[in-house]
């Protein structure tokens, strides 16, 4: 199924609030050494959306999610909004779209509407919240 290209309605299961996914992003398993290295998270846009399975955004590849945690499903898209990314540009950190890691970036939902259990769609695809997202070791280090 292709997820919610940017434009894309987010909503939940009953049709009520709504945001609009603003970007969508992937990043592929590092090739090289020096990529490895890079340890960047951030994740290029895709303006075609991507599609997604039970297993995550194809071509996107978290080392965490498959070294640490056997690529369980409950971790497969990362959620972020932009109230979240203002906050923190507003605090002076020099971030942009895509340099949390995040899979899709949201508009109109704060933070707080992806709870845990909360179920939403984008298109054709229906998600869960399975749990709050985390920094990985790479963004603790920032």
């Amino acid at each position: 199924r292709v997820f919610g290209l940017p434009g894309a309605v987010a909503e939940d299961e009953a049709g009520g609030k709504q945001g609009v996914v603003v970007r969508t992003g992937v990043r592929a398993k590092p090739t090289t050494e020096a990529e490895a290295k890079s340890r960047s998270p951030n994740k290029p846009s895709l303006a075609q959306g991507f599609t997604v399975s039970k297993d995550g955004a194809l071509g996107d590849y978290n080392q965490y999610r498959a070294t640490a945690l056997k690529n369980t499903p409950d971790r497969a898209l990362s959620i972020m909004t932009t109230d979240v990314l203002a906050a923190l540009q507003a605090e002076g950190w020099s971030l942009q779209e895509g340099d949390l890691g995040e899979n899709i970036l949201v508009t109109g939902l704060p933070y707080a509407w992806f709870r845990v259990g909360r179920r939403f769609s984008v298109g054709n695809v229906l998600a869960e919240v399975t749990e709050p997202i985390q920094p990985c070791a790479n963004l603790c280090r920032l």
